[in-house]
């Protein structure tokens, strides 16, 4: 299957913190049995393969997984590790977020139905920095929108 230009990206920084090359990661993996594994038991090998010394290994660890299961077929780019896609859009515009996450709703996050699915569960949740809304959608997964303090 091979790498897209962004995961290309990813595994050179890999290689670069952990001093390991792609070759010796690939081999790792197979000797564990990687290609019958979830994505969870990969990640963990990965872990367990990484050097000692790396920092936030868990997350090159989640890479390292991710590129695997690109590289032997197993996820394509863009899917989850549940076998799902998902889809983002952004765009940065001046304002003040809880009134534009407010005006968001009011528009488009009140109805019964968004592409073809009943909405349910729909909530609002907030930090610091974020603001989002969120809405499962019968039998699609869910839906949801964020907005962003610079």
């Amino acid at each position: 299957m091979g790498q897209d230009n962004a995961q290309n990206g990813q595994i050179a920084g890999l290689e670069r913190v952990s001093g390991v090359s792609w070759a010796e990661w690939l081999t790792a993996f197979d000797a564990a049995g990687a290609r019958s594994l979830p994505h969870n038991k990969i990640a963990r090998i990965a872990l367990d393969f990484m050097p000692e010394g790396v920092k936030n290994p868990e997350w090159w660890a989640q890479g390292a997984a991710i590129g695997y299961e690109y590289e032997v077929g197993i996820r394509l780019p863009g899917q989850s590790s549940t076998g799902t896609f998902r889809v983002n859009a952004s765009r940065t515009i001046p304002g003040d977020r809880d009134a534009a996450i407010e005006e968001w709703i009011a528009r488009h996050g009140r109805g019964a139905e968004q592409l073809g699915h009943e909405v349910s569960k729909q909530r609002t949740s907030r930090t610091e920095k974020r603001s989002f809304w969120r809405a499962s959608l019968e039998g699609a997964g869910k839906l949801g929108g964020g907005l962003f303090r610079n």
